[in-house]
């Protein structure tokens, strides 16, 4: 008896077929979410913050044929940040500095920009602390990069135009000037027409 080999799923399928989920807030207003979008966008997240700061992990679970994947049918918005741990007495405190840039993240990873230690005194770092406790400097920084509005790209077509212009130049000084008109064309070939 033969088993028919089943084709892998694409991310593509994975996000057109990704079920909605509908809820009711209190004031009556739908809300519409997809759970497995969410999913791929946190797998992305990852994918792109190991791409930075653990090179080697893409090297399990398909992550670099994966990435490539979502690179070549996807577009997303990103929020760098680096995730710093530090170390207090007797405990530790993990706060998310954003970032403008993964240039920015790599800075901070590799020492080059610094830190600033965490204000005892600020509303958010003593709700989380208790009081006589000492920074005793960043034990641990982490490449982050979350990532919203994933949406599959859309396809570049392809059109062939035929342009008739009139040019005292000849040859390719007629190619340059249309270069110049139009930087992002190919072109193809240039046809005398006397």
């Amino acid at each position: 008896m033969e088993t028919a080999e089943t084709q892998p799923i694409t991310l593509l399928d994975r996000f057109k077929n990704a079920e909605e989920n509908v809820i009711t807030r209190y004031n009556g207003e739908e809300h519409r979410w997809y759970q497995e979008r969410n999913r791929m966008e946190c797998e992305l997240g990852q994918l792109l913050s190991n791409e930075i700061s653990a090179p080697y992990m893409l090297e399990y679970n398909n992550g670099t044929q994966l990435l490539e994947e979502y690179r070549e049918n996807f577009e997303w918005d990103s929020t760098y940040l680096v995730s710093a741990e530090w170390e207090i007495m007797p405990s530790t405190y993990i706060n998310s500095y954003e970032c403008s840039s993964v240039e920015e993240i790599k800075q901070y990873l590799h020492k080059e920009k610094h830190l600033e230690t965490p204000d005892v005194e600020k509303e958010e770092v003593h709700s989380f602390i208790t009081y006589h406790t000492e920074f005793t400097g960043d034990k641990d920084l982490k490449a982050g990069i979350r990532v919203s509005n994933l949406r599959p790209k859309q396809p570049k077509k392809k059109y062939l135009l035929s342009v008739l212009a009139e040019s005292e130049a000849e040859g390719s000084a007629v190619a340059e000037q249309l270069k110049t008109l139009f930087p992002t064309w190919e072109l193809l070939s240039i046809t005398p027409n006397d």
